[in-house]
């Protein structure tokens, strides 16, 4: 019952939290972009906002499962709220952009997270897997305790930590499987179905 007002209520397009970077974060952002020739994209909601093309935006492209970009100038994309950004780059640079913008006066502005190698996604603060779990529930009057959570990505750890019941698939990265309660099989094996089937739906019956 609850799944199902879970979904009636996102088909009805019912937004529950929204937090934007500041402007004059993403700002700073493409200028970066601009002079490292990196490739950075925004978030706007459900928008993907490229603003430009090149082969590390192509890469991203082809990960995601039905996704089309919108390509915008520099004006156009910052005249936008953006809900996240995204550099797409090499590990190395991707390493660099962390030690720049982990400190002040950047670190109280957004905050940094990895959901592969070559990502450094920038968020509100704040707004993480977890306080968006929280939501959720609370939306659906749903105890932390009546929440399960699988992930295998450090931007998936608030996630993990909030949730009742948590688990990592098999090729998770190890800080990831350490934080959660069960560990099952990789994505590839059917990980995420063993989750479910063995761990979730067994236990309440």
């Amino acid at each position: 019952l609850r799944l199902h007002d879970l979904r009636q209520r996102a088909w009805q397009g019912v937004e529950l939290l929204h937090r934007t970077l500041p402007a004059s974060l993403c700002h700073t952002l493409t200028a970066i972009a601009g002079e490292r020739q990196l490739h950075l994209h925004f978030y706007s909601r459900a928008r993907l906002l490229f603003l430009s093309e090149d082969p590390w935006g192509a890469m991203y492209l082809e990960r995601l499962a039905d996704v089309r970009a919108e390509v915008l100038d520099v004006p156009s994309a910052l005249s936008i709220e953006v809900t996240k950004a995204m550099f797409v780059a090499d590990p190395g640079a991707i390493a660099s952009l962390q030690h720049e913008f982990a400190a002040p006066p950047w670190s109280a502005q957004a905050a940094l997270t990895l959901s592969e190698p070559e990502y450094r996604e920038f968020l509100p603060r704040g707004a993480n897997k977890g306080t968006g779990l929280q939501a959720i529930a609370k939306d659906l009057a749903v105890s932390r305790h009546e929440v399960a959570a699988i992930g295998d990505y450090l931007n998936d750890l608030p996630m993990l930590e909030w949730a009742g019941l948590s688990g990592a698939v098999g090729n998770a990265e190890p800080s990831v499987k350490q934080a959660a309660q069960v560990v099952v099989g990789t994505n590839l094996a059917g990980g995420v179905a063993e989750f479910i089937d063995s761990h979730v739906l067994n236990g309440r019956e």
